[in-house]
């Protein structure tokens, strides 16, 4: 079942990834934006947070934000154009429908998750341990792979509703 699953993971991947122009698609940053991205396509927003543009606040990963601008540039996101940021403050953090935060931030995650906490904003993370602190989804390198946990429980507190074949190829779940 299990490699059933990941299977459709790739599939889903090679099928649905937009290619990066001038860039090369297998960096590390690149394939978590694609990852981001597509994330988007299985879960829900309630309709009336989402306005004239589905916004992205980036914090701490130039490259990420950088391709997620490229991606944008030719993709809607839940057929609305994108609006990609970087920020580095948790000033107006509330604004966006999504927030990617990096390790390499140095921002404390407990203070991202408790600024949204009950807000329907998508928080992904990057970072060992952090579905255990209240990110939604956390991008974490295992075998030399990225792979995706999801914490269930913050999830359903955001309001934003996601497909259960999404939620089958997790690596782990939380709850």
């Amino acid at each position: 079942m299990l490699k059933r699953a990941l299977l459709i993971a790739v599939i889903l991947f090679l099928c649905f990834s937009p290619r990066l122009p001038g860039q090369d698609i297998g960096t590390e940053e690149n394939i978590k934006a694609v990852l981001i991205y597509n994330f988007t396509k299985f879960l829900h927003w309630p309709d009336d947070v989402l306005g004239d543009r589905f916004k992205v606040g980036v914090i701490g990963n130039h490259d990420i934000a950088a391709a997620l601008k490229v991606i944008s540039a030719k993709k809607s996101i839940k057929n609305l154009p994108a609006l990609i940021e970087e920020t580095s403050s948790l000033n107006g953090i509330t604004k966006y429908n999504l927030i990617y935060l990096s390790g390499e931030s140095g921002i404390n995650v407990s203070s991202i998750v408790n600024a949204v906490k009950d807000k329907p904003i998508l928080v992904i993370g990057d970072n060992e341990g952090w579905c255990e602190k209240g990110v939604s989804i956390n991008l974490i390198k295992r075998d030399g792979k990225i792979k995706f946990e999801i914490n269930l429980s913050v999830l359903k507190e955001t309001g934003i509703e996601s497909n259960s074949r999404f939620i089958k190829l997790a690596d782990q779940l939380y709850e």
